[in-house]
């Protein structure tokens, strides 16, 4: 399937189309080209009005896998990421039970090979949130987690902070 954006503005620094009005090419969901085109495409999006960006990252997302699926689960969160831009999900750690174990992180990483929404976890800063001892920290970050937090909890232990 091939999708031609047309006189939709760029917005990447990093890019030369920075502050452009151009048009994309997209054939099977590769962007294709960029600029004057006028490409053949089996949909056509008015882009007059709207702005084209790389995928956001957003920091702080709250979903309820593991634990309350039937609230969200991993793949619904993806779903509702993508569709607000988002390509990268830093996930919070209170979940029941909380992103605590290497496993847990790596449950939370599984998909990310396969899936265009990139799920980073968070790791608990101590166990079961309750910021009284450490979780394994070295091991969380081995396993990928990009971050430490009790998510919504406090951590009211400043001795773990001084630690």
């Amino acid at each position: 399937m091939s999708v031609l954006i047309t006189e939709v503005k760029i917005l990447d620094p990093n890019s030369p189309f920075h502050n452009k009005k151009v048009n994309v090419f997209i054939k099977d969901g590769i962007i294709n080209a960029i600029g004057n085109t006028k490409s053949r495409a089996d949909h056509t999006i008015d882009g007059k009005g709207a702005v084209l960006t790389p995928g956001w990252l957003d920091l702080q997302a709250n979903f309820a896998d593991p634990g309350d699926e039937h609230k969200e689960d991993l793949q619904s969160g993806r779903k509702v990421a993508a569709a607000g831009g988002f390509t990268e999900v830093v996930v919070q750690p209170n979940t029941n039970p909380p992103h605590q174990t290497k496993n847990d992180i790596k449950y939370i990483k599984r998909d990310n090979k396969t899936s265009l929404v990139q799920l980073l976890p968070m790791g608990a800063i101590s166990k079961d949130l309750k910021g009284e001892d450490f979780t394994e920290l070295h091991d969380l970050y081995d396993a990928g987690a990009v971050a430490f937090s009790d998510g919504l909890q406090p951590l009211w232990n400043t001795d773990l902070l001084r630690k």
